[in-house]
């Protein structure tokens, strides 16, 4: 691998592409693959962008919003992302 190529799951662009394609599945209905996707994307943003992140706090509110349309709301979605918003500094 050259200087130039970035793997997928470390280049932020590639990340925020990922989580905008789950939030398109979550759109279009497609609730279950979306979870599953944006599950992936938020582990990558976690890792490379941080937990504070605008884009990762994004992609958990709509993974949350995913949990609540396959029923999983008692997941603890919704109190991670009221948690993590709470302790931002803005």
């Amino acid at each position: 691998m050259t200087v130039l190529e970035v793997e997928p799951q470390n280049d932020p662009d590639a990340l925020r592409e990922r989580a905008a394609r789950g939030l398109a599945m979550l759109r279009a209905g497609e609730a279950e693959r979306a979870v599953n996707d944006l599950t992936s994307a938020l582990i990558d943003q976690v890792r490379l962008l941080g937990p504070l992140h605008a884009d990762t706090l994004q992609t958990r509110a709509n993974l949350a919003l995913g949990h609540v349309l396959v029923g999983r709301a008692d997941e603890g979605a919704f109190d991670e992302v009221l948690e993590l918003a709470h302790g931002a500094r803005w």
